[in-house]
């Protein structure tokens, strides 16, 4: 009798142990994480994300993309980029489309259904994928001015990318904002004069400059920058509330690798091959 309560508690335990170790596997199975981003964003720090001629991620995505890849090793999630144009990545993130938006500025509106990395009730800088600074971009013939505090000038229509935050920066500047989807088109805009300025992304309008040297011949950049911001993966709320220790995983990856000097180096490379912001 004794010997089959053995036997039955044996087979209990390795019952037990089976499930166990089969949630275990189950629970270190890596995750798909889609990011939402546009084509400049990548560019802005090396070739476009996606390589339309080999149908896959480019073998040089950029340093945020390969920063975005290495974080997701370490957490173990698979990385996957969609890329649209940036008031949709906002709402594919908003609407369960996508699982995180690429570089996306601190906003309470964004908040609402957005995930952050915070700290002290703050956004946390040092996991931000990065900082940067929206510039006030002229054609040479424009008689616009810009002192750090107001523009001045007869030119009143401003290009801003769609649904981003140079919108509100350039509405509280008491300018109107014209709405465009990328630095193309609204370097297209302001070399034809149908539009008095743009205000964007430094690093984004080097990209698309390095590819058609012929804007740059036309424009002129004023300093000092109008407002300097950091980028951060934006999840989605759902997805924070599904998935909270890997979120929290990837952003603290974002910022030990961004600190390291193997990150440095690699940024390096790309400056080196003048695919950089």
């Amino acid at each position: 009798m004794k010997g089959l309560k053995r036997i039955i508690v044996s087979i209990v335990c390795s019952v037990l142990l089976i499930m166990l170790l089969s949630s275990n596997v189950k629970d270190n199975s890596n995750i798909t994480i889609v990011i939402a981003t546009t084509p400049a964003a990548g560019s802005a720090a090396g070739p476009l994300f996606y390589d339309e001629n080999i149908g896959r991620l480019s073998d040089r995505p950029g340093y945020r993309a390969e920063l975005l890849l290495q974080a997701g090793k370490l957490c173990h999630a698979d990385i996957k980029f969609t890329l649209v144009p940036w008031k949709r990545a906002l709402h594919l993130v908003e609407h369960g489309g996508a699982d995180a938006a690429f570089s996306s500025s601190y906003k309470t509106e964004r908040a609402v259904y957005g995930a952050y990395p915070m700290k002290d009730g703050k956004p946390d800088t040092y996991r931000a994928i990065r900082g940067y600074s929206y510039l006030l971009f002229i054609h040479k013939m424009s008689d616009l001015k810009w002192d750090g505090k107001k523009i001045s000038g007869s030119g009143k229509k401003i290009a801003v990318e769609r649904g981003s935050a140079g919108v509100d920066i350039v509405k509280n500047l008491g300018l109107q904002p014209v709405e465009l989807n990328n630095e193309q088109h609204m370097l297209q805009m302001l070399t034809a004069r149908r539009v008095d300025g743009m205000a964007t992304i430094e690093g984004n309008v080097k990209a698309v400059i390095n590819r058609e040297p012929l804007f740059a011949r036309q424009i002129e950049i004023l300093q000092p920058a109008i407002k300097s911001k950091y980028g951060y993966l934006m999840f989605s709320k759902d997805f924070y509330g599904k998935h909270t220790q890997l979120t929290e995983c990837i952003w603290n990856a974002v910022g030990d690798i961004r600190a390291s000097a193997q990150y440095k180096a690699l940024v390096k490379s790309y400056n080196t091959s003048k695919s950089s912001d």
